[in-house]
């Protein structure tokens, strides 16, 4: 049997599996918006579809660069240019130190390595009582400053990329147009305060805390996840000490973002652009996406820290590069640091790795390194609930210790 036809029963199984499914459990069925919602949405989807028809007879090339201007317009407006300004300097400065670390020529990875190293490095100093705004003005513009050649090689890199994608015609055009639109609503429920309850007793309440205070207090006393992995709100404290609560939300959609790209970019390893921006607006469009996007969750992060990782294990596959090595142990400690249960999604791509490692003699130094790296990202949740609760995974099994063990620890 062939690899073709294998795939292709895989393909019909899994179809199968996914009718059932939606069959099974109603999901077609079940109330998602408010009248009023549902009105706003027929709303947007009409404008949304008069610029892309216009786009399409005048200039299609044009569509997403306009498209692109529009959210930045529109995140301005209504965020404020304070909050695009913070996340769009955290994310220039974490692509040029990522290509420092990496190279130029994958921005995607390149940025998500700058950002890791960033996160992490709030991550290892949060006791100290050093995190304000303009200590992280000052580290994220040095890498600007010092790196800039290599952020002018990555940002014509991926204008390149943009530009082979604006190029497509025909069904690529609205398969760019489908894949564009869920991101856009993404955008604008990302601009609206936070309502979530997670968001406002946890992930908002830690970039708050430390923009405050300048440091993170492992208290569990009074904040019983304070001992949890917490990568993804140090990420948001980044944003929020320069640009405060959009800043924080407007980086989470930055992270979607970027994932979104991710999918695209190795779904046209095997299929054409048409197929390729399917594929990626399935994944933008499912109801997860929008739920962790517009409410202000660490899932986008980890996401993205996991994916990297995977995606960093093919490239090394393919290139041998030993810098990609090193970095795979940045983005896994990282997205571990972030939350426990990303070990989960990185477990299954270790054979894969070493496999890899070992077809291309990997040298032992960044074997060592990438362990190294991967050890000192993803421990400082483990170290300081060992230091104060005595159980290196009370942030783990917060939710699931007794009150008994918790009353005890205290």
């Amino acid at each position: 049997m062939t690899q073709q036809r294998i795939l292709s029963w895989l393909l019909a199984i899994s179809g199968g599996l996914t009718v059932y499914g939606l069959n099974r459990h109603a999901i077609f069925y079940q109330k998602i918006l408010e009248p009023k919602g549902w009105t706003s949405f027929i709303e947007i989807a009409a404008a949304y579809l008069v610029i892309a028809v216009t786009c399409f007879l005048l200039s299609p090339r044009r569509f997403l660069p306009f498209l692109a201007l529009l959210g930045l317009l529109i995140a301005g407006g209504v965020g404020g240019v304070g909050a695009v300004a913070a996340v769009l300097l955290f994310l220039a400065a974490s692509l040029a130190l990522g290509t420092f670390l990496l190279d130029a020529d994958h921005p995607a990875l390149a940025l998500t390595a700058g950002f890791s190293v960033f996160v992490s490095l709030l991550n290892l100093t949060a006791p100290l009582r050093i995190h304000t705004p303009v200590t992280w003005l000052l580290i994220l513009l040095i890498p600007i400053l010092v790196c800039r050649r290599g952020l002018r090689e990555a940002i014509d890199n991926a204008m390149r990329g943009l530009a082979e994608v604006t190029a497509v015609r025909g069904v690529g055009y609205w398969g760019m147009v489908l894949l564009a639109f869920p991101l856009l609503v993404h955008l604008l429920i990302a601009l609206k305060p936070e309502v979530s309850a997670d968001g406002l007793a946890m992930h908002l309440t830690v970039p708050a805390y430390i923009s405050h205070h300048h440091y993170w207090t492992y208290d569990f006393k009074n904040f019983i996840w304070a001992v949890m992995p917490l990568n993804g709100d140090f990420a948001f404290t980044i944003a929020y000490m320069l640009g405060g609560e959009f800043a924080a939300r407007l980086l989470n959609f930055a992270a979607v973002m970027i994932i979104a790209s991710l999918v695209y970019s190795e779904s046209r390893r095997w299929v054409p652009p048409a197929a390729a921006a399917v594929a990626t607006a399935l994944f933008a469009a499912t109801p997860l996406v929008h739920g962790v996007t517009g409410s202000l969750l660490v899932e986008n992060i980890w996401t993205l820290l996991v994916m990297a990782a995977v995606v960093a294990t093919v490239k090394y596959r393919e290139s041998g590069n030993q810098r990609l090595l090193i970095a795979i142990g940045v983005f896994a400690g990282a997205a571990i640091a972030a939350k426990f249960g990303a070990s989960v999604f990185l477990l299954p791509a270790l054979p894969f790795l070493a496999v890899a490692a070992r077809a291309k003699r990997a040298r032992a130094s960044s074997v060592f390194a990438s362990l190294a790296l991967l050890a000192i990202c993803a421990a400082p949740p483990f170290v300081h609930a060992q230091l104060r609760t005595g159980n290196p995974a009370q942030g783990n099994i917060v939710l699931f210790v007794s009150f008994a063990s918790l009353s005890h620890a205290v």
